[in-house]
């Protein structure tokens, strides 16, 4: 674990605690907005448990490519399945405090964000029923910003972008996805719902990208999504 450039080196079994507070093994700044015991983290067999020890203040667990995990008072993550990632702590006046974790020396299995291009095939077989080529192509593209972005950037690619990648419509895209969403959940698959309230029944981006992610759908390095223009 590094911060502010000083590492500490854990082993198995050994365990720290980080916040403001004098009592903790990392002493974080001296601002109020930061817990005196904002947490801790203890190396176990295969990755590392980070607690939220703090009664009101929540962090965020940042990868090196993949979207934010906000950990909230009094839950716990492990690190896996990344090898390397950030605990970002909020401060005053918009400051942030980052705690840098490597545990790839007991992290044998990573994600595809961690590992970066693979040589197998594209799309794995794990999805619950074939996809189309072209259906492959969409949901790799929609994937894309979400392997290899982080924090913010880390969302699925939009519809637009999805279409400028792939030459194809916008509507086009929509209705691959919305279909293929629809097939997950005719084969049992729970939780893919909408995440645009202001469009209801019609945006499962989030929802889909995370699936696919999660089941490793996607193993090779994904195509080149055009940034968002305003």
């Amino acid at each position: 674990m590094t911060h502010h450039g000083t590492a500490r080196q854990l082993t198995r079994g050994d365990a720290l605690t980080f916040g403001r507070g004098r009592d903790c093994t990392v002493r974080l700044p001296n601002d109020s907005q930061i817990s005196r015991m904002a947490g801790s983290i203890t190396v176990l067999e295969d990755c590392a448990l980070i607690r939220n020890r703090s009664a009101t203040k929540p962090f965020i667990i940042r990868p090196v490519v993949g979207e934010d995990h906000v950990v909230e008072p009094g839950g716990a993550v492990t690190s896996l399945p990344h090898r390397r990632l950030q605990i970002v702590i909020a401060g005053m006046a918009g400051t942030t405090v980052h705690l840098d974790l490597d545990v790839s020396g007991v992290t044998t299995a990573s994600g595809p964000s961690d590992l970066g291009p693979s040589t197998s095939e594209a799309v794995t077989t794990t999805a619950p029923f074939p996809l189309t080529p072209a259906q492959r192509k969409v949901v790799e593209a929609l994937c894309a910003p979400m392997l290899t972005h982080s924090g913010a950037d880390a969302a699925p690619a939009t519809y637009q972008q999805i279409g400028v990648a792939l030459n194809l419509s916008p509507q086009y895209v929509r209705n691959v996805i919305q279909h293929v969403r629809e097939t997950l959940t005719g084969h049992g698959v729970p939780d893919l719902i909408t995440d645009d309230p202001t469009r209801p029944g019609a945006d499962f981006r989030w929802s889909l990208a995370r699936y696919a992610i999660r089941n490793r759908w996607i193993s090779t390095a994904p195509p080149d999504v055009p940034e968002e223009t305003s």
